[in-house]
């Protein structure tokens, strides 16, 4: 049993003895209103003493409340973190590869711009399957970075719902 059935299962034990303690001190009440004298006396230190417990009780179904949502929300909120730190690397990640395949264009017009386009000799024709391999190789990475940048946000988003409809289920 982990850490959240733990808790759960203690915060159920625990609503049962509230609910226990409500009763018997509506019965206590009932009989108080009914009694006289030393009978009344009795109920009356009864009825404190289960006020009391009862406020021990519903403070320990706070705490174990608190610490059952940190519990619950924790891995969620793990998940969110990692997919952010994930979705930020692969982003940079993209935009290199964007970056790299701007320039490699950059470097075809200049090459095709000083007369290398006709490939007239065959250290130029090397030149331009040279460039246009390395330009294609460039759009490649760079939409297969883009794709994994999507994803990643689309996973991120995911978790973000996630988490948001854990919270509210805690809430509500």
């Amino acid at each position: 049993m982990n850490e959240i059935e733990k808790l759960r299962s203690r915060l159920d034990k625990n609503e049962k003895s509230i609910t226990h303690a409500k009763q018997k001190a509506a019965e206590i009440l009932a009989a108080y209103t009914d009694a006289s004298g030393k009978v009344r006396s009795d109920q009356a230190q009864q009825w404190s003493a289960l006020q009391a417990e009862l406020e021990l009780l519903q403070g320990e179904q706070s705490e174990l409340q608190k610490r059952y949502n940190v519990a619950y929300l924790a891995p969620l909120e793990s998940i969110v973190s990692e997919g952010e730190a994930e979705l930020k690397r692969l982003a940079s990640e993209s935009k290199d590869a964007r970056l790299k395949m701007q320039a490699l264009s950059a470097e075809r017009l200049h090459f095709m711009n000083r007369g290398g386009r006709t490939g007239e000799t065959e250290e130029s024709a090397k030149k331009i399957i040279e460039i246009e391999t390395k330009l294609l190789t460039a759009k490649i990475e760079s939409r297969l970075a883009a794709k994994r940048t999507e994803k990643a946000r689309f996973e991120l988003d995911r978790a973000r719902e996630d988490l948001r409809s854990a919270q509210a289920d805690l809430v509500g």
